[in-house]
């Protein structure tokens, strides 16, 4: 629970500084850490969630949230020089070599 206690601060910080927040789930939010220990403490995330985010449900039989990290590192510690260049080389092999810059539209805006 306390992993959630501080995801729900954590988005409330970047919705209160005006950052858009885009993520995804296997469970729509009703269903998340569902039975949990003392789920009654997340429930006021899972409302910020219903009242800040759009949720979309996007049907297919693969998930490709998996598709391409399968085998790979996903985990970087301790923090530093050698995690931040083993992020760097993930992330070039994930996007297929360096990246540009792109403004993404979504409902006109």
């Amino acid at each position: 629970i306390t992993d959630a206690m501080i995801v729900g601060r954590l988005f409330q910080a970047l919705f209160d500084a005006g950052v858009v927040v885009v993520t995804t789930s296997n469970r729509v939010p009703d269903d998340l850490y569902k039975d949990g220990l003392n789920r009654q403490l997340f429930l006021p995330f899972i409302q910020l969630i219903k009242e800040r985010m759009r949720v979309w449900e996007l049907v297919s039989p693969t998930d490709y949230r998996q598709d391409r990290l399968e085998g790979g590192q996903v985990y970087f510690t301790p923090i530093g020089p050698e995690a931040r260049a083993a992020m760097d080389r993930a992330w070039a092999d994930l996007a297929g070599g360096r990246g540009e810059e792109l403004v993404l539209h979504v409902n006109k805006r």
